[in-house]
């Protein structure tokens, strides 16, 4: 986690419009982009703290953000992350309530290297950098996973949503 946090320094200091918090009440209200990564099993993240406008990508599961904020902000867009695109959509013989072919992002990395039979890295968790990263790309790239559709609160996201929010 250190190495993310002296990348997120230096594009601070090189003027970049990131702020890195566990302060909900003092920057939320300011936020036009949140990204929530917790490990947290509550809902952090409610209406009353909300930038109007603001764009949410919850990747956390389960999810930090209140099903409120869909229910009481309709100016709010909440994006889903984590979810992945298998290749040939197979049936996998489980549900966590997505599409056939559909599963979470950890879960596919873990099936993209033992694809290619690359045992040592199948716990990237602390030591995660950003040659991991474009590894991991690449093999997406090969294989043919993908980023999912937009989805928010575990279903696709709504066509009317996006056509009301997006600029």
């Amino acid at each position: 986690m250190t190495i993310w946090i002296d990348y997120v320094r230096k594009l601070m200091e090189r003027g970049a419009p990131i702020t890195i918090s566990v302060d909900l009440q003092d920057h939320l209200p300011q936020a036009d982009v949140l990204m929530v990564a917790t490990s947290s099993l509550e809902r952090l993240i409610t209406p009353d703290y909300l930038k109007r406008g603001a764009i949410i990508c919850d990747m956390s599961r389960p999810s930090n953000v209140s099903e409120e904020v869909l229910k009481e902000r309709p100016d709010v867009l909440v994006i889903d992350g984590g979810i992945i695109a298998m290749p040939s959509s197979p049936d996998l013989g489980w549900n966590f309530g997505f599409e056939r072919g559909t599963g979470f992002a950890c879960m596919s990395e873990t099936i993209m290297l033992a694809l290619e039979k690359r045992y040592e890295h199948a716990s990237l968790g602390a030591d995660l950098n950003l040659k991991q990263l474009e590894m991991m790309r690449e093999l997406a790239k090969k294989q043919g996973f993908s980023l999912a559709g937009f989805r928010n609160f575990d279903r696709p996201l709504d066509p009317d949503v996006w056509n009301r929010l997006r600029p």
